[in-house]
């Protein structure tokens, strides 16, 4: 029973993790594995009920927030910059909620536009 809870707490938790580069005015092809910064959120989720409306839009709402975080911001003049925490956020958030399983933050997702409708098949057939 106690090993019952145990798996049960962790399976509350998803890790979203991202990577970012370092510079973010260097161009993909210039950034070398070191200038890659890794950073990942946890995100809990053992005190929603993901059978539920609610509990779905209260996590995609959380990690919507860890990937804010893990992603960091952008100088508002630098484009590129903020390019590339617009990119972090989206594949990390994308990343996540495939990760997760979910059909109903998956379809949160999906409305939201960020989801490609393969994952959402992938997600389905779980």
């Amino acid at each position: 029973m106690k090993t019952m809870q145990t798996t049960t707490r962790f399976a509350g938790a998803l890790v979203i993790a991202t990577g970012m580069m370092a510079g973010f005015a260097m161009d993909a092809e210039a950034a070398s594995a070191t200038d890659v910064e890794t950073r990942s959120v946890a995100v809990r989720y053992a005190d929603l009920d993901l059978n539920k409306d609610a509990g779905a839009r209260t996590l995609y709402q959380r990690l919507r927030n860890a990937t804010r975080e893990a992603c960091g911001t952008s100088d508002p003049r630098d484009l590129r910059s903020r390019a590339a925490v617009r990119e972090c956020r989206a594949a990390a958030l994308t990343d996540a909620v495939t990760r997760l399983g979910n059909e109903r933050v998956a379809a949160l997702h999906r409305v939201n536009g960020r989801l490609p409708a393969d994952a959402s098949r992938r997600i389905a057939a779980r």
